[in-house]
């Protein structure tokens, strides 16, 4: 399996987002046996298993990034890709159809939905012109709203949580019937800490 995401997760602005990429990775091996996952960094498209660095190859456009990973894909006979959502355009749609056309299966997670409002959406025309394509060639969506469909396309809701097995408990005071909430994410606004007080 192959858990595609086009960032530098290595970097300190992706922390929580590694995270919880290494935990489903560990997560989809449990299921899947071997998963690979990739990082764009500095023009170079790494190809990654257990944090160990297994391929890389020089991708300096998005055309170029689906190419190496299209070509990973048939050296390592891949055939299940999870692909955290990052905007659609005419080369993301063309590697979606060629991983139809290869039968590879297609999940698309979308971190957030909908994602109209948020700051990160640019190029906002190219991604409605392009998105609706998306539900030909992908088998099915995840996604942390509550939906049945994103898009035409058939939808898992996800619940945001943490690996156990990565944390340890930690004992700090004697239980007294008080909840105590800790906001562990950076202050912005998709986090919905609103929401939270409101529902309080």
């Amino acid at each position: 399996m192959l858990y595609v995401t086009y960032n530098n997760i290595n970097t300190n602005a992706f922390i929580g987002i590694k995270k919880k990429i290494l935990a489903q990775c560990r997560a989809f091996q449990r299921a899947f046996g071997i998963v690979y996952y990739t990082i764009y960094s500095g023009q170079m498209m790494y190809l990654l298993q257990n944090g160990r660095i297994v391929e890389k190859d020089f991708a300096d456009t998005k055309k170029a990034c689906n190419e190496v990973l299209l070509q990973w894909i048939v050296k390592l006979n891949i055939k299940r890709v999870y692909i955290r959502y990052n905007l659609s355009d005419i080369w993301f749609v063309e590697f979606l159809k060629n991983l139809k056309i290869k039968n590879v299966k297609c999940i698309l997670e979308f971190p957030s939905y909908p994602y109209e409002s948020e700051g990160w959406r640019k190029h906002a025309i190219e991604d409605d012109y392009y998105r609706v394509q998306l539900h030909q060639y992908v088998d099915c969506c995840t996604t942390y709203s509550n939906c049945s469909t994103v898009l035409d396309i058939p939808c898992i809701t996800l619940v945001n949580g943490v690996d156990i097995d990565e944390q340890q408990e930690k004992k700090y005071r004697k239980k007294d019937g008080s909840i105590i909430l800790l906001a562990v994410a950076s202050m912005a606004k998709w986090h919905g800490y609103e929401r939270v007080i409101h529902g309080i």
